[in-house]
């Protein structure tokens, strides 16, 4: 959607930075068309390629980046993907809306029919907020990213036989739902070193959440432990600066969450090294109380911590995004009851362990109080 002028030098510009066979796939269009949209709907109804890449006009993109978002777009067909900025952008590096090129398979494309007119200078903006109303984005790791640890490939396929630094727990109530293979996905792809993953699945014969976790981690045998919920998928380098902060003495990390981040203790994801579950473990048999069996764990874990004088430390530059869990809110009568029953016993034994104040120092308001 260019001038010949600008079309001409892009053009030249991709011969001289991509590969042949990656050049050819790449097509500049110039269009008379004052409706953009029109024009880009038309020719993407006709193209015969598998992902459209798109980049602004000013936008240099090099074949590292094109493999990356090109391979992205085709492992999740249903979604679009995009570059992390860089880490001077701040939270802007996931914000789509500043992202100077996007990716998507041509599946999406019927889900674009009905995009607003646009100009040549509203195109990129209209089409990236078309893609944010009807799909689900991926954010894929920036190709000059300032990561100090960042290699070559986020490829999982690069520790085949080697022997795991991180052990990734997640208990769940169907190991085989679209949510938790969306987190192995992400997984796989973002994570930045071996790793192994422990799926707890107690969905016949439901637990709680402190009996998979408990069980799970004693299964692990790796410096490393990650406790990450199943509606949780991980962002390029979640990781390596969470590894960083432990590395450098704190007990238990968590990162950034993109929608909401709980900032004194967000335990959708969480991690830890082996040679301190000692200390931070509930007892020597258990790391969470069996007896707190839906909730509770975490804020059980957090005065632990707080007493230890080694809050859980939120690490800014790690980021997941997390979906949170509709669990606790179902329609099945006898499952909310039970639920809501368990939840009751939960925080009496919280209270009676840490006092009726200990509430409000995890979030609670003072009205909670008068019925502790």
């Amino acid at each position: 959607m260019l001038d010949s002028q600008k079309a001409e030098a892009i053009g030249t510009h991709l011969l001289k930075t991509l590969p042949f066979e990656t050049a050819t796939k790449v097509k500049v269009f110039i269009t008379s068309n004052q409706n953009v949209s029109a024009s880009f709907l038309q020719a993407t109804n006709q193209m015969y390629q598998d992902v459209v890449v798109i980049s602004g006009v000013e936008t240099r993109i090099n074949d590292e980046l094109y493999q990356v978002l090109y391979k992205s777009a085709l492992m999740d067909p249903t979604a679009f993907v995009f570059p992390m900025g860089e880490s001077c952008d701040g939270p802007d590096r996931i914000n789509l809306f500043r992202a100077n090129t996007v990716a998507f398979s041509k599946e999406l494309v019927p889900t674009l029919q009905r995009m607003r007119p646009s100009s040549p200078h509203t195109f990129f903006d209209t089409l990236k907020a078309e893609l944010y109303r009807h799909g689900e984005g991926r954010i894929v790791a920036h190709n000059q990213d300032k990561n100090p640890h960042k290699s070559e490939s986020t490829s999982s396929t690069r520790y085949l036989g080697a022997r795991p630094l991180l052990s990734v727990v997640v208990p769940t109530l169907d190991a085989d739902s679209e949510k938790t293979n969306k987190l192995v996905a992400s997984l796989k792809a973002n994570t930045d070193d071996p790793f192994q993953i422990i799926i707890v699945d107690n969905g016949n014969a439901p637990q709680g959440y402190s009996a998979p976790v408990n069980t799970a981690i004693m299964a692990c045998n790796t410096p490393y432990i990650a406790v990450i919920n199943d509606d949780v998928q991980v962002l390029p380098h979640w990781w390596t600066w969470l590894k960083l902060a432990l590395d450098a003495g704190d007990l238990v990390v968590f990162p950034t969450t993109i929608e909401a981040t709980r900032y004194d203790f967000s335990a959708w994801c969480f991690a830890m090294t082996k040679q301190n579950l000692s200390k931070i473990a509930f007892s020597s048999d258990f790391f969470f109380d069996p007896e707190l069996v839906i909730y509770f764990q975490d804020s059980d874990l957090l005065m632990r911590l707080r007493r230890l004088g080694q809050p859980p430390k939120h690490v800014p530059e790690s980021y997941v995004s997390h979906r949170f869990s509709a669990t606790l809110t179902t329609k099945d009568h006898d499952l909310s009851n039970w639920i809501q029953s368990v939840i009751a016993s939960d925080r009496d034994i919280f209270v009676k362990r840490w006092g009726a104040r200990a509430l409000l120092e995890i979030g609670f308001p003072e009205e909670v109080l008068q019925g502790a």
